[in-house]
């Protein structure tokens, strides 16, 4: 008869050191591991920095944090450097990066924001917007990609801007490829 020293790492054994069959240690195995902490229910930054800050509510008022999850964000004369969540709200603020559901931009700049609907209001401005639907009384942005636009919008390139601008490079660089096709052949 082996010990549990003869096996190769360790073998589960029950209360009368028993050898427990695979689908018991499993069961044992689960109800032994660690579980891991739910995220806070809401976390307040105010006059502050963080690094990171998970949670179902995040509010940053005059501060700011490298990274925010979370279902919720407010956003107040403050900053991050990248924004996931459900729902954002900014106000007299910035962000490097956003992705959001529903973002609602006052008086601040983002620099991509990709969000199923995008309400941009009191001369806000992003760097490129990528969204089903934007709605703006006026914002100023370098690239649009968005399937509805309620509002005015000033832009280097728009959605049919960006399409032109592949179309005319994509011809180019085959007219080119094809010229230096051609020379190579002669020689």
């Amino acid at each position: 008869m082996s010990t549990n020293d003869d096996l190769a790492g360790p073998v589960p054994l029950n209360e009368n050191q028993e050898l427990i069959g695979e689908s018991e240690g499993a069961e044992m195995a689960a109800s032994t591991e660690l579980e891991q902490p739910a995220p806070e229910e809401r976390s307040v930054i105010h006059r502050d920095s963080a690094q990171t800050v998970s949670a179902e509510q995040v509010e940053i008022h005059q501060g700011g944090a490298q990274t925010v999850k979370a279902q919720q964000v407010e956003i107040r004369q403050g900053g991050a450097q990248y924004v996931e969540a459900d729902k954002v709200s900014m106000e007299q603020s910035g962000a490097l990066c956003m992705r959001a559901e529903q973002a609602t931009i006052t008086a601040s700049t983002v620099g991509i924001l990709a969000s199923e609907r995008v309400s941009l209001e009191e001369s806000s401005s992003a760097g490129m917007i990528l969204a089903k639907r934007v709605d703006c009384p006026r914002v100023t942005t370098s690239v649009l990609l968005a399937g509805e636009v309620y509002g005015n919008v000033e832009t280097v390139v728009d959605t049919r801007g960006a399409l032109l601008l592949g179309l005319g490079l994509g011809a180019g660089l085959g007219l080119l490829l094809s010229l230096v096709s051609l020379i190579s052949d002669r020689e």
